[in-house]
Formats: structure tokens, C-alpha cells, sequence
């Protein structure tokens, strides 16, 4: 895990962006003949490719025809487009790195994935970036022209012109209501390793969350709760896994992203679960698309990753699965979930957010910063 160094100057992930609303008026009239042009053209350029090769999210398989439709409609284009919504995104990221090391062309156009995965590649240098993309994104992108959306929230540093937003996740809690009350909820993350929890929550081996806490918690002291976690719980699963369980009443709770309570009300207004955000801190991670050097088609792949910044694109992909986007708050979804934290009043954190939230992403980079990771792992997920 390594990242860009510097004396790079970090916006727009921080708290303030994700749950602050902007008007900022940068897309101005005089830019917008230059912007059109410039759109032109990468239009023509797409047509001439002829084709794009791209992934997309776990999940929304059911909407790959309706989102290749769309897009082909909104430039004009008469191309074959190939999503891929079977492959984990960090099966994709291994294959693509390793290809790129290799010197051979990569096997897609466009990626998608965590924010991790993408300051990885750029530091690398294999990740193309976009001429004149303000521009581009405030032709393409509706509430970016209006001013509603800054351009640097769709595309913040230190991923600005490389990687665009299209989607966040945060983490919270799911639980049973008729196993477990309200007021027998654990106030923190941290309230998980009391004895009371003991068989009645499941963990899982995606601890992204639970590295954020020792920006909160001593390292020492947090790798014992991390202990008393992963002895509480019955079970290592997956996040769908756990919530299927949570359904069915075989358990009472467990930590997961936002979406999966969203997903089930919405099919099932009844339905037996529950969303409680934890006091001493929400975690938000941002998931940015991105067109990696070498690509075969990358003004089509271009067009897609701004493409999918915009309402249209996440008001189909939210048919399938409820990912929402709290930065730019589109959909009725994302209003939701943006709403819900706020209420909530759970410290918000992000690894872009300060100094000590930089440092700390840095540091499980280094070699000691490993080691306490797997230690980490290890606690969490020794009931498997």
C-alpha cells in the first residue's frame, strides 16, 4: 500500500466534501465552446475505436444491457461494449499490474475500483491522464455545468485528471431487530468485543474498516479488541453472506457496507434488518474508474469513466444494487444515505482526510505496518 508523497495538496475526499454541499460556478460560459469541441472529439476518436472493454461492480450484471444502451446513446456511438460484472475488482487490479509490469497492452480499457487500488497505479505511472478534464466532465456531467458539483469532487487530488468518482461505501452495522434491541446495540466498533456479543455476530476477512481504527485507538489496545472481536464471533463471511444470515435470524449482527440494508428494504419494505452507524467513527471509502496506459480504445474508455460520474448512469446501476454516490447525493438513494450519517452524527473519516489519516495509510504500507495488518487479519478472522 503506497502512496503518492508529497507535498500533494489533499481535497475534496476529506469530511467537509462528502457530506457538504457545493455551488461553485467554475464552468463558465466562455469555456463551454472549448469544452464542446473538445467532447467532439473525443467522440469521433471513440467511433474510430469501434469498441470498449470495462468493468463494472459485483452485482450489476442485470443492467449491463440498459447501461451499454445508455451510454452508447448519450455520444452517439455505434460500438461494441463489453462490461465485466463477475470479476472482484482486486482480481482485476493483480491481473492488470502484472500485465502492465509484463509490457503487454492491458486486457481492459477501462478499470474500476477502491481509491487504494488507483493512487497505487498512478504512483506507478501506468494510468492515463486526462487532457483538459474539467472541461470534459462539465459537458459531460449535468450538475458539474450548473456548478452544483466542483469537477474536484468527481476527480480530488491526488487523483485529479486520473480517476473519477462514480460511487461510495460506508461502514456501518446490520443487525436482526428481533434478535437484538436498540439499546443493546454497541455504541462503538470497539463495543463489539464485549463478552454479550459472544456467538451472535459474524466477522469477515474485508478489515478495511477496522485498519481506520487506530487513528482512533492505540495500536496495542486495539489489536486486544480486535482479539475479543474475532473470538465473539461465530463465523467469517462475506458481507452478503452475513446479511443473508442476519435475515434468517441465525445472527444478530454484523459489520458491512450501507448498501446491503438499503438493498433488502427495497425489495423488502418488512424485512427483518436493521442499520445503526457506529459513534466512534464511519468509515467512507470512494470508488473512482480510471483508463490505465496501453489501453486499445482509450477515448471510448474515456468517455465511459466520466460517463459514469453522471445521474443517468447511477440511476440505472442503482436498479440492480443501491451503491450509492454521497459525495454528489444524485439519487433518492444516496440523498438517503448522506442523510442517514449526517443524523447519525458519527464522526466521518476517509484515509485523504488529514495529516494522521495520510500518515497512518502510508504507514501500513511499510514493513511494520504489514505486520500489524495480518496481526490484525489474524485476530479478526480466527473463527474461520
Amino acid at each position: 500500500m503506497r502512496l503518492l508523497l508529497a507535498k500533494t495538496v489533499l481535497c475534496a475526499v476529506a469530511v467537509g466534501a462528502l457530506l457538504g454541499t457545493c455551488f461553485d460556478r467554475s464552468a463558465t460560459a466562455a469555456s463551454a465552446p472549448k469544452g464542446k469541441q473538445l467532447l467532439d472529439d473525443l467522440i469521433a476518436q471513440a467511433k474510430q475505436e469501434g469498441s470498449l472493454n470495462a468493468n463494472i461492480r459485483p452485482g450489476l450484471g442485470p443492467v449491463i444491457p440498459d447501461m451499454a444502451n445508455a451510454f452508447k446513446k448519450r455520444f452517439g456511438l455505434d460500438i461494441q461494449v463489453n462490461l465485466d460484472a463477475l470479476t472482484t475488482e482486486n482480481e482485476l487490479f493483480a491481473k492488470l499490474r502484472a500485465t502492465l509490469k509484463a509490457g503487454a497492452p492491458p486486457q481492459l480499457d477501462m478499470i474500476g475500483g477502491p481509491e487504494t487500488r488507483h493512487v497505487e497505479m498512478i504512483e506507478e505511472g501506468t494510468v492515463n491522464r486526462i487532457d483538459n478534464w474539467e472541461l470534459l466532465l462539465a459537458e459531460v456531467h449535468p450538475l458539474i455545468r450548473s456548478g452544483k458539483v466542483k469537477a474536484e469532487q468527481a476527480s480530488p487530488k491526488p487523483l485529479s485528471g486520473y480517476s473519477f468518482l462514480w460511487s461510495t461505501v460506508g461502514k456501518a452495522l446490520l443487525y436482526n431487530p428481533k434478535s437484538l434491541s436498540k439499546a443493546d446495540l454497541p455504541r462503538t466498533r470497539a463495543d463489539l468485543a464485549d463478552s454479550k456479543y459472544k456467538g451472535k455476530l459474524a466477522t469477515s476477512n474485508f478489515i478495511e474498516a477496522w485498519q481506520m481504527g487506530i487513528v482512533f485507538y492505540p495500536k496495542d489496545h486495539w489489536l486486544e479488541i480486535a482479539d475479543k472481536v474475532g473470538k465473539n464471533a461465530v463465523a467469517v463471511l462475506t458481507f452478503a453472506a452475513s446479511t443473508e444470515r442476519i435475515l434468517l435470524g441465525e445472527l444478530a449482527l454484523a459489520d458491512s457496507n450501507e448498501y446491503y440494508y438499503w438493498q433488502v428494504k427495497e425489495k423488502d419494505p418488512s424485512a427483518p434488518i436493521g442499520l445503526h452507524w457506529f459513534s466512534d467513527y464511519t468509515q467512507v471509502s470512494s470508488v473512482y474508474n480510471m483508463v490505465p496506459k496501453g489501453s486499445r480504445h482509450p477515448a471510448a474508455a474515456t468517455l465511459f469513466a466520466l460517463w459514469m460520474t453522471t445521474p443517468e448512469a447511477e440511476e440505472i446501476w442503482q436498479r440492480a444494487v443501491p451503491y450509492p454516490n454521497i459525495v454528489f447525493g444524485q439519487t433518492k438513494v444516496s440523498q438517503d444515505i448522506k442523510k442517514a450519517i449526517q443524523d447519525s452524527k458519527s464522526p466521518v473519516v476517509t484515509w485523504y482526510d488529514n495529516a494522521k489519516t495520510l500518515e497512518t495509510y502510508k504507514w501500513y504500507g511499510t514493513k511494520e505496518g504489514q505486520e500489524y495488518y495480518n496481526k490484525l487479519v489474524k485476530a479478526l478472522t480466527q473463527r474461520r
